[in-house]
């Protein structure tokens, strides 16, 4: 009886967390990639642009991460976070590099936590979280026992993380859950061999309350983590660009496959919205195109991107791949510099048209090649 009861467990859990055949299976073959890119006038249905307000004490150089609240965008750098309005005023810049409380070797990423009103700093290299409030004022920090380079909040309460499976931490597992006080209430993916090819490559907003999306490096799965449980949502076949993982046992191995343009490493800045999935497709070195997904028709397809992550213009304004969402739009940056040369090609009846089209354009048109980088928001229309 105890045989039949543990075999019954184990078929539900084979059930709960095995790709179902059919709709959930994508194929993603490169050899049907297109190779020219796509009128994305004939995809994109909305644009709207924040510039972040320029000012000596808020000049930005690479933008690591945003968060948005309600009324605030929140820019993280490596040695301190920068807030803005809504419509991209500058507020204040808080957090300093240093080994004092408030202090960071480096600020990995953030997470604003609405519901408690404090703003979370991760810090990888000194393995602590450091609390602000909303405003910018230091309120405490946490020592880790280890350190996650991603981090998604699925609930007030409970964060996800994705701590790697490169054998540098203790813990051995890839994925912990967390409260918001950094102690470890769950841990998933145990493994024993370093599998030195991997990194947190996405951890996204779910499609349901109280979820993220993850997938990893080297893997074909996108998974879907609650409280609860880790489910398989998707699973991609890459066909033979797949990448045999159960041969990178050393730091050589992983360059091969780096080196190789025909292997997949995965998908990379996965991003989502209610209507609409993407990530960047890396082959290699380098990202060969934005893969988007429609949630509704299960339509899916390829835009192809250049190295600069650039997967086209739209309306004469440059896209890259999206690095954040919030709601229904996906959010991308392009730098002062890049927007100043892209208006120059611009004639003054484009301008004339992107000024009553497109939000935010008429302000943007003040940036010049040494301002902060704008914000770009879009929306896709259905595939």
């Amino acid at each position: 009886m105890r045989i039949i009861i543990s075999t019954l467990v184990l078929l539900v859990l084979i059930g709960c967390s095995a790709p179902k055949p059919g709709d959930n299976i994508i194929q993603l073959d490169p050899k049907t990639w297109p190779t020219e890119k796509v009128a994305l006038e004939d995809i994109i249905k909305e644009i709207r642009l924040v510039p972040l307000e320029t000012k000596p004490q808020c000049m930005l150089g690479s933008v690591n991460e945003i968060q948005l609240t309600k009324d605030r965008i929140y820019i993280c750098q490596d040695e301190k976070i920068v807030s803005f309005t809504d419509k991209g005023e500058f507020i204040r810049s808080f957090g300093s590099q240093g080994k004092g409380p408030g202090e960071f070797f480096c600020c990995n990423n953030i997470i604003a936590n609405e519901a408690k009103s404090e703003l979370l700093a991760n810090d990888v290299n000194y393995r602590k979280f450091l609390y602000f409030d909303l405003d910018g004022n230091f309120l405490r920090e946490q020592k880790l026992k280890y350190s996650g380079m991603e981090l998604a909040l699925l609930t007030p309460d409970l964060l996800c993380s994705h701590s790697g499976r490169m054998g540098f931490e203790s813990e051995k597992n890839e994925m912990v859950l967390l409260d918001w006080n950094g102690t470890i209430i769950q841990k998933h993916f145990p493994y024993t061999e370093s599998l030195f090819i991997d990194g947190g490559s996405g951890l996204a907003d779910g499609i349901s309350p109280n979820t993220c999306l993850y997938t990893k490096m080297a893997d074909k799965h996108i998974y879907e983590v609650s409280p609860e449980r880790i489910d398989i949502l998707l699973t991609l076949d890459f066909g033979e660009a797949a990448i045999d993982t159960s041969f990178l046992s050393s730091v050589d191995d992983f360059f091969k496959v780096l080196l190789d343009p025909q292997k997949i490493l995965g998908l990379h800045n996965l991003v989502n919205t209610s209507s609409h999935l993407a990530g960047s497709v890396v082959t290699g070195n380098r990202i060969r195109g934005l893969w988007l997904l429609d949630w509704h028709s299960r339509e899916h397809r390829l835009l192809p991107a250049d190295s600069t992550r650039s997967f086209g213009t739209c309306e004469g304004i440059p896209l890259h791949t999206p690095i954040q969402t919030w709601e229904d739009w996906f959010i991308t940056t392009i730098d002062g510099i890049d927007w100043f040369e892209s208006s120059r090609q611009l004639t003054e009846t484009d301008k004339i048209k992107l000024r009553k089209k497109i939000p935010g354009f008429t302000e943007a048109e003040k940036v010049d090649q040494d301002g902060n980088p704008i914000l770009i928001f879009f929306k896709f229309k259905a595939l």
